[in-house]
């Protein structure tokens, strides 16, 4: 907000639950850490705000820090098993950290995140939709040119891709 040469992220106000995704085509950008700083700058304005890290290696812990034991990969094995109530277990899952932002933990093991695929990634962010619990869902993940994320990516209300401005940062950008 304090930098003159950020574009600011604008939305229609029609639209129930935004998502934002946040990606970089080089790593070390601190994409992830601007993604929590975005969420934390939603949740100080009172907006309900997730924070959901489909990296393979997920930061969520890193940033936030919540009470109970689970994490996303109880939100993958019930993705994977289509058993039960999908909005029932989002709900059950999800913590809250005291800044007021939600997010899940990271999963076990990146093995887990390597199962999903795109087309249960859309059916999960229009579960959490429909779930209307959220204004802003702030999707932080690993980028790659490949048809799964620009598939995930339509979704998206808006796109955020960082670079650190280093010479390879933005040649890769």
């Amino acid at each position: 907000e304090s930098t003159s040469n950020i574009t600011g992220i604008h939305f229609d106000e029609n639209e129930n639950t935004k998502i934002i995704a946040f990606l970089s085509p080089a790593g070390g950008t601190g994409c992830s850490t601007v993604a929590a700083a975005c969420s934390l700058n939603f949740a100080k304005k009172n907006k309900k705000v997730l924070f959901l890290s489909l990296e393979t290696f997920g930061s969520s812990d890193v940033f936030f820090s919540g009470e109970g034991t689970s994490n996303f990969s109880d939100v993958i094995y019930a993705i994977k098993s289509k058993k039960g109530n999908m909005s029932l277990k989002l709900e059950s899952t999800v913590k809250q950290d005291p800044s007021g932002v939600y997010y899940y933990s990271a999963s076990k093991t990146a093995l887990d995140m390597q199962e999903l695929n795109a087309a249960e990634i859309k059916k999960l962010l229009a579960d959490l939709k429909l779930f209307g619990a959220y204004d802003y869902i702030i999707l932080d993940f690993d980028f790659a040119l490949d048809g799964d994320t620009l598939e995930i990516l339509k979704d998206c209300s808006r796109i955020v891709l960082m670079s650190d401005g280093s010479v390879i940062a933005n040649k890769k950008l």
